[in-house]
């Protein structure tokens, strides 16, 4: 992927996001290294900490590929937004379809009153949903931050996650088809061993969009993407210290506020947490603390 500097020299926008977000994405993962193996066995002995942590996390990519969907299906859309959409939008990333079929999958292995729970948070956590929708509904070219973020998060670091998902086995989690295809990618010539030729296409299509992006709007996108990555963090902080179960509240500036959460997400949070922090630096040659751990494991 190309990463020398455009027309007007400035730097591409994926080395800038990297530039902007490096002290956040350290201090997230920091926070976070030690709690991955919170949702699994011998911490807990049921899925419901990771169905509840997905429920909620969820949110996000529900927004923003409706958004992306619904905004490429308009036909009122601005040509130069649509085209920038088009880039971006590959149906092998899309998690939507994946995450409902495993959510529902796991709820169906579970007793009766802890499905109900994972109902309950469902509804509680609307207010995620309808913050992601507000940002993008006010600026329609930040999806950038969001589709950049996920995806490469996904990339990255979501096949490690998924070995240590699946290595607590088919007993743990009620089905001997397990309930993570969230994580995967279809083993094809579009997508490549564990997607790695998806991630190559993906990364080469954001540059061509965010090439079509105005100076003052590549700031906004920059800005939206250090606010995900708060958001995590205030996610984490939150949800170390929250006993409520009082449903989730939305600020006034339309952020997302994990207000109602029970400290039983908190397992899941703090993986959420981990997967939403670990997208790649692109500085040429840099490894972060994350791509060195996969790594050690690979």
């Amino acid at each position: 992927m190309d990463s020398s500097p455009d027309s007007n020299g400035r730097p591409a926008l994926p080395v800038e996001l990297h530039a902007a977000t490096r002290e956040k994405h350290h201090a997230l993962n920091t926070s976070i290294m030690a709690r991955l193996p919170l949702c699994l066995p011998p911490s807990t002995n049921t899925p419901l900490l990771y169905a509840k942590g997905m429920t909620v996390y969820g949110q996000i990519y529900f927004a923003f590929e409706q958004f992306l969907e619904s905004s490429l299906a308009s036909a009122n859309q601005d040509p130069r937004l649509r085209d920038i959409y088009q880039k971006i939008y590959f149906p092998s990333l899309i998690r939507t379809t994946r995450l409902r079929h495993d959510l529902d999958a796991l709820k169906s292995t579970l007793d009766e009153h802890l499905a109900q729970e994972v109902d309950q948070l469902v509804k509680d956590s609307q207010a995620f949903f309808s913050g992601v929708t507000a940002s993008l509904s006010e600026k329609p070219h930040v999806l950038l931050s969001y589709v950049w973020a996920m995806y490469l998060a996904l990339f990255n670091g979501g096949r490690w996650i998924h070995r240590q998902l699946a290595s607590a086995g088919a007993e743990f989690w009620g089905n001997k088809t397990l309930p993570l295809s969230f994580w995967g990618f279809e083993k094809n010539d579009d997508c490549g061993m564990d997607g790695e030729n998806l991630k190559v296409q993906f990364k080469t299509a954001f540059m061509e969009a965010s090439s079509l992006l105005t100076d003052a709007e590549r700031d906004e996108v920059i800005e939206e993407t250090k606010k995900l990555f708060d958001m995590c963090s205030k996610m984490v902080l939150y949800l170390d210290n929250t006993k409520s179960t009082e449903p989730l509240a939305q600020s006034s500036d339309t952020e997302p506020v994990l207000s109602g959460l029970s400290t039983s997400t908190l397992s899941m949070a703090t993986l959420w947490g981990y997967v939403a922090s670990s997208f790649a630096a692109l500085r040429p040659g840099y490894k972060s603390a994350w791509e060195r751990r996969v790594a050690m494991v690979d």
